[in-house]
């Protein structure tokens, strides 16, 4: 695989989980959830 090839496919990672972020926050912004938020060092 290629450079672009890889550049193209990191790309449409990044778009796909960032969409489904915005996806899973509205659902549960719908739904009057809590969303806990933390940082890798775990706080």
């Amino acid at each position: 695989m290629s450079n672009d090839e890889w550049k193209e496919l990191s790309e449409k990672l990044h778009y796909g989980l960032a969409l489904a972020e915005q996806r899973m926050l509205e659902k549960k912004a719908q739904r009057n959830e809590t969303v806990i938020v933390g940082t890798l060092m775990g706080k």
